[in-house]
């Protein structure tokens, strides 16, 4: 779902109806109409699993229908009226209840902008980078989320992040990201507040206020006969782009705020078993093997041995600093094996990426 129709001033949808005279703006077809075109414009941008659950729950009604003027050569109504929309108790019940849990909210609005096309670039570079960070530490569970929103976010298929990082497109993507995400931090207005801007919109334009489940948008509509067919007639609505998409925003909202409860108790059940148990057991079993094999010869030896293998091993897996992009560091030793046709690679390109970061002024 892709929003577009912000960049217009009104958004124009039409049916065709037949009669021997045109309906009046209040007459109960030309209202079913207008009705439908409503609906159609608000579910437009918006693809299914959620479109048709959203349409099945829908209520909406024409107020107030006036004729403005009329046409008697056309013929035609020129008409405006209020639409009434109701989310239903339930739904904004729901929808209060997201916007309370301020520790959630920023994982419900990372998956509301992967829902309706608006990640930013700095969601896509946060994104490869905590992939980068969770493939580096094994955890398995967190590492299979990422994957499935950097396959959101980019519109892939990745089945894997060892495939995400060999793939030679993404280094291409990932230069022009990292150019627009320093863009938006040298002009200190980074890209979230641009979709600040469509969150306001969406509480100002799109929710009751107080207890109330209902708001009402005006619109325009047009009655007339088709030219050259006496048979037929149009209705054409005219409406507020940004009114229709604050309610496609507001109907979104439940949508993310169940995708990331999902995917926090996925990796919640993914993290109640100890990840790394093998490096505390490796200790262990060095010091009783070393003594026995050389108990006179190697006591210097093992000594050294084991306290050298144990500080370089430990490092490597946690990788405590992932989103400061220092993790590239480490994956980048590796990923050579699998890109050898380019200079660079992924990993390259986000260690440079926080690299910069890190350099940048706060």
């Amino acid at each position: 779902m892709k929003k577009n129709a912000l960049s217009l001033l009104f958004i124009s949808v039409a049916l065709s109806g037949c009669g021997a005279n045109i309906p009046s703006c209040g007459d109960p077809e030309a209202k079913g109409m207008v009705q439908g075109l409503v609906s159609d414009s608000i579910l437009r941008e918006i693809a299914d699993p959620e479109k048709s659950l959203i349409k099945q729950q829908m209520r909406l009604d024409v107020l107030e229908p006036t004729v403005v003027a009329k046409d008697e050569k056309l013929p035609s109504f020129s008409c405006e009226a209020k639409v009434k929309y109701d989310y239903g108790k339930s739904k904004m019940d729901n929808l209060k209840q997201i916007f309370k849990d301020e520790k959630s909210l920023p994982g419900v609005f990372l998956q509301w902008r992967l829902l309706i096309g608006q990640a930013t670039s700095g969601d896509k570079m946060g994104l490869l980078m905590r992939l980068q960070a969770e493939k580096q530490s094994k955890n398995v569970a967190e590492v299979k989320e990422m994957v499935n929103l950097v396959n959101r976010a980019f519109n892939r298929s990745y089945k894997s992040a060892d495939e995400v990082f060999a793939d030679p497109k993404l280094v291409g993507e990932m230069m022009v990201l990292q150019q627009q995400v320093m863009q938006a931090l040298n002009r200190g207005d980074k890209e979230a507040n641009e979709n600040m801007q469509i969150i306001r919109e969406m509480m100002d334009l799109a929710l009751p206020d107080g207890d109330d489940t209902t708001i009402q948008i005006p619109i325009k509509y047009t009655i007339r006969k088709i030219d050259g067919d006496g048979a037929k007639f149009k209705i054409e609505l005219v409406a507020n782009p940004k009114q229709i998409n604050a309610i496609q925003n507001a109907e979104m909202i439940p949508f993310a705020a169940k995708e990331n409860a999902r995917m926090e108790a996925a990796i919640n059940a993914g993290n109640t078993v100890p990840a790394q148990p093998a490096p505390e057991a490796a200790p262990q079993v060095a010091p009783q093997v070393a003594p026995q094999v050389a108990p006179q010869v190697a006591p210097q030896a093992a000594p050294q041995a084991a306290p050298q293998a144990a500080p370089k091993a430990a490092p490597s897996a946690p990788a405590p600093d992932a989103t400061k992009g220092q993790p590239a560091a480490t994956g980048s030793q590796s990923s050579p094996k699998k890109s050898t046709s380019g200079e660079s690679n992924p990993q390259d390109v986000m260690k440079a990426f926080g690299d910069l970061v890190k350099g940048m002024p706060k």
